[in-house]
């Protein structure tokens, strides 16, 4: 049905308005569009015209969106301000201020696709003169300035005609078209606010830090590179030897490629496979470190593919997801509202299940964001991608209505994927910017860096070898308008390599000033980039009324940063991202120790005030709660947190353990400590003063060994359930041990005695300590990588305990009983296991580099592709230990027992081998090692060990060698 609008009499001067206008609009970049363009069409309505008509209601609703369409693109590409030449501005107003004069013929197509508007289509084809108009001397790209606008006029179309102002606009069309239709424009409308809501944070909304120069995420964002990975048999004569397991009978390949094309990959083939009626492999996960840029890429990724109009695109963040048990459900309400740019107005699973309409891609970012301590939270967590695979096997049974893309940090994708049973290729790990090796495609036998052997790598556009950080300094260069002349002098420090690695670290490099000056100083602890982002704010807004009372001028660095850990601490020990009103009153009053009064009592102390000083966004009302713009800024405050509060109770309570651990478990009971966490933590304890980390380790050993022998006193609190108290307990006592473990490392940097001895109790308290910390079972949590520098003494029994991926470095375990236990991947490096029963352990990919085994029992135990160099094995029993694939490069093997050991494609060279029992040609033969290796007299050296002595060119010549034995095709049987 074809409809007109009438722009009413009499005929408006609207020149002089628009002029205005686009003035403006160059200084509302990342600017909401509403009040600049509303206000306008109000001016104008108010020159004395009586009231519109329903035809006159519908001009000023496609002028309006013609309007907002015009001025985004004005003001995304910076082309005019109020300072540019009036005469230019108003050459570009005569282009298209005769299109929103002049009568509309529009239908329901219109409503749903707006570039079909005619007046539109002449408004395009002037865009391109238009800009030249504003900016002669640039040279605009023709068709990107069209997509803009295009891109521009769908997103007023949806966010005008929701508006209070179009109420009359809606019932008229609500009245001239029929019901079916009518209804899929109001759908159509709420799918393209949704998709303005993700370009507003993407396109349009200051990324931090910017919010003078206008640089969005868009403008820094550099493609990301990703692999997924496959389990390739290893075949081979020499492999029969080897004791079965995945680990040695398979080697991990990398196929690598550009992360937005590998996914659009998949959903093409899904799209493929859904008209042939066929809907299976509906998910895909992206796992990355913090900082990989996972989220920018989702946003970027679902805008591009909901813009492309084969898939619609539902996008989830999971931190404001409320908590239920039913997935269904919670997807459900959090679309459900009509305002909220994420919301849609209605049930989304009903707007899946229309016929006609592209399938939906529901794109959920943060799954680590689920989880929490308790278990309930933990299960959800776990069960996401399980409970997504299930759902949309439901939706997707009568034929493909939806796929799914789910992103999170890599610990909590790896247990999700677990839970559910996805394939290798299923899981996309976002790539580092550098030139990617071993350990970052985590490849081979081992993943301890290096080159890239080609067999272990699909990549067919040869992008492992590409170093992406000086294309992200010049993105950066080019939106803050610098020279592309600057250095980056961060970018010359290979020590500076896991800074500038990741986006965000690099970002943050950038806007505390270390990318170009002072890169040794970031190089050697990350967190005086971040204490300098923060001070850098501080020091901005010193001295001014930033916050609206003149009591803020009074707040010094210490007392700012003193509040930001309060916040941090609240949004920490809350659950989530998001801190609340009375859970940061909570823990200000808990956290501020002498500065108790004054916090209580200063304007600037109150929550709302904190969070305005920094990089922070309001959830809802803002008495709901702050979140920072990312996680990193609170788990950095967290940890520092964690550091002044043992300080300050240490000194307020001296002589009183009992007390200290009262006031401990208040502040740090309810959540537990992260390895993120734990990482700030020990590089903040490294910025203590020897002396002090010294006396503070001690105090603090005094108040474990009280909750050694009574426990955390949780039970003064009133929890809901003794299960509640145990959790409260439990967390408190792993971050007191987090805090010893930091302070520990950092003393064992310098001269200091970092050995935590601890008094326990009896023999079994150290094998409780580790049961009640949930160590042999969580890895949502940081305990299990605090229990480096550890002296157990007697109470070392730990055999058959499940102690994967621990963290012993520094640990005196001699005469420990491990016997049985697994401690595959763990970090044991330096430990002192002297005399330590390990028969029967399994080691896999365990790290003993340095570690003292004199003596130790290793009978049967499985050290394959472990790391072995430097060790001290004199006198170790290795009998029938399997050794395969293992680095021993230095170690100390003088009379240790080898008998019927399987050293099969392990690493010996400068190994000590003299004096040892049991040692065959065939171990020898089956190993690699050099001319310093010390064999046992009258042993020949075998013809394929290496010449050399250079350490790097022996891991390579070590890793070729591999390679080529394990691609040896098996002898022919002896025809005899």
């Amino acid at each position: 049905m074809e409809l007109t609008t009438e722009s009413g009499k009499p005929s408006w001067k609207i020149k002089e308005p628009l002029l205005e206008l686009i003035k403006a609009a160059g200084s509302l970049l990342l600017f909401d569009g509403s009040g600049a363009v509303d206000n306008f069409v109000d001016a104008v309505a108010a020159l004395g015209r009586e009231e519109p008509s329903e035809m006159q209601t519908a001009h000023r609703f496609w002028r309006t969106v013609l309007l907002h369409a015009i001025t985004d693109v004005v003001a995304r590409n910076k082309l005019a301000d109020r300072k540019t030449d009036e005469q230019r501005m108003m050459s570009a107003v005569d282009m298209f201020a005769p299109v929103l004069q002049q009568p509309m013929s529009y239908n329901a197509e219109c409503l749903e696709e707006p570039t079909n508007l005619a007046p539109y289509r002449t408004l395009r084809d002037n865009v391109w003169d238009i800009a030249i108009a504003l900016q002669p001397g640039q040279n605009h790209d023709k068709a990107k300035l069209a997509i803009q606008l295009d891109t521009a006029l769908r997103e007023a179309v949806a966010k005008v005609w929701l508006d209070a102002k179009s109420a009359d606009f809606r019932a008229y069309v609500h009245n001239a078209l029929s019901g079916p239709v009518f209804t899929g424009v109001e759908r159509r409308q709420a799918w393209q606010r949704h998709y303005a809501w993700i370009d507003h944070k993407l396109s349009k909304k200051a990324l931090f830090g910017q919010e003078d120069t206008g640089i969005t995420l868009r403008d820094v964002y550099v493609p990301l590179r990703c692999n997924h990975h496959e389990e390739v048999p290893v075949e081979g004569e020499r492999d029969e030897a080897r004791t079965p397991s995945l680990e040695k009978k398979t080697r991990r390949v990398a196929h690598v490629g550009w992360l937005h094309e590998t996914l659009w990959a998949w959903l093409d083939g899904l799209a493929k496979r859904g008209r042939a009626g066929e809907a299976r492999d509906c998910l895909r996960v992206v796992a990355g470190v913090p900082g990989s840029g996972k989220t920018v890429f989702s946003r970027t990724f679902a805008y591009d593919v909901a813009m492309s109009g084969r898939f619609q695109v539902a996008y989830v963040e999971l931190q404001h997801m409320a908590f239920k048990s039913d997935l269904e459900d919670r997807i459900r309400d959090y679309f459900k509202p009509r305002t909220d740019g994420a919301g849609l107005g209605g049930d989304v699973f009903d707007m899946v299940d229309v016929e006609g309409t592209s399938p939906v891609l529901f794109v959920f970012d943060g799954l680590d964001e689920l989880s929490r301590s308790d278990e309930a939270a933990k299960e959800v967590s776990r069960k996401f991608l399980r409970d997504l695979r299930e759902l949309l096997g439901r939706l997707n049974r009568n034929g493909l209505r939806a796929a799914g893309l789910v992103l999170g940090r890599s610990a909590a994708v790896e247990e999700a994927r677990a839970e559910a049973d996805l394939k290798l290729r299923a899981i996309l790990h976002v790539m580092p910017l550098k030139v990617l090796d071993r350990q970052c495609l985590e490849i081979g036998y081992r993943f301890h860096g290096g080159k890239v052997d080609q067999e272990d790598i699909v990549d067919p556009d040869g992008l492992a070898g590409r170093d992406d950080r000086p294309q992200f300094w010049a993105r950066w260069l080019a939106a803050a308008r610098q020279s592309g002349d600057a250095e980056a002098k961060a970018l010359n420090n290979s020590q500076l390599d896991d800074l500038t690695a990741e986006p965000l670290l690099f970002y943050l490099l950038i806007i505390s000033g270390y990318a170009e000056q002072d890169a040794d100083k970031a190089a050697d602890n990350r967190n005086h980039v971040y204490r300098e982002i923060f001070r850098r704010v501080h020091q901005r807004d010193k001295g001014k009324d930033v916050l609206g009372h003149a009591s803020s001028v009074r707040l010094d660095e210490d007392g700012f940063f003193h509040l930001m850990e309060c916040l941090a601490l609240a949004i920490w020990q809350g659950g989530g991202r998001t801190g609340s009103k009375k859970g940061f009153e909570d823990y200000r009053d808990a956290h501020a120790h002498e500065r108790e009064e004054e916090f209580e009592k200063a304007d600037f102390a109150q929550m709302r005030n904190v969070a305005l000083q920094f990089y922070t966004r309001a959830i809802g009302d803002s008495d709901q709660g702050f979140e920072f713009v990312h996680k990193s800024f609170g788990e950095y405050l967290a940890a520092c947190a964690i550091l002044r509060a043992a300080q300050a109770l240490s000194a307020q309570h001296r002589r009183k353990s009992e007390d200290f651990c009262t006031a401990w478990v208040k502040l740090f009971g309810a959540q537990p400590v992260t390895s993120e966490i734990l990482g700030f933590l020990r590089d903040e304890a490294r910025l203590l003063a020897g002396d002090e980390a010294i006396k503070l380790k001690e105090k603090l050993t005094r108040y474990m060994n009280w909750v050694l022998a009574y426990g955390m006193p949780a039970h003064r609190d009133r929890h809901a359930s003794f299960r509640m108290a145990e959790t409260h307990q439990r967390n408190a006592t792993g971050t007191l041990l987090a805090c010893l473990n930091a302070l520990a490392g950092a003393i064992s940097v310098g001269s200091g005695e970092a050995a935590i001895r601890l008094v326990w109790p009896d023999e079994s308290a150290a094998r409780r300590l580790i049961e009640m910390l949930q160590i042999t079972h969580d890895r949502t949590t940081a305990h299990h990588l605090c229990l480096g520098y550890l002296d157990f003494g007697e109470s070392n029994d730990l055999s058959y305990l499940a102690l994967t991926g621990v963290n012993l470095i520094g640990a005196h375990l001699s005469i420990a009983n491990l016997r049985g236990a697994c401690l595959i991947g763990g970090d044991i490096m330096g430990a002192n296991l002297s005399g330590a029963n390990l028969a029967h352990s399994k080691l896999i990919l365990a790290d003993f580099s340095t570690a003292s085994l004199v003596t130790a029992d290793l009978s049967w135990a499985i050290l394959n592709t472990a790391l072995l160099n430097g060790a001290d094995l004199r006198g170790a029993d290795l009998s029938r230990a399997d050794l395969s694939g293992a680095d021993l490069s230095g170690a100390d093997l003088s009379q240790a027992n080898t008998s019927s050991a399987n050293f099969s494609g392990s690493l010996i060279v400068f190994a000590d081998l003299q004096g040892a029992e049991g040692v065959t040609d065939i171990q020898i033969n089956s190993a690699f090692g050099n001319i310093k290796t010390q064999l046992p007299t009258d042993m020949a050296r075998p013809d394929h060990w290496s010449t050399s002595e250079d350490v790097e060119e022996l891991y390579e010549e070590w890793r070729l060698w591999l390679a080529g034995r394990d691609s040896e095709p098996e002898e022919p049987a002896d025809p005899q």
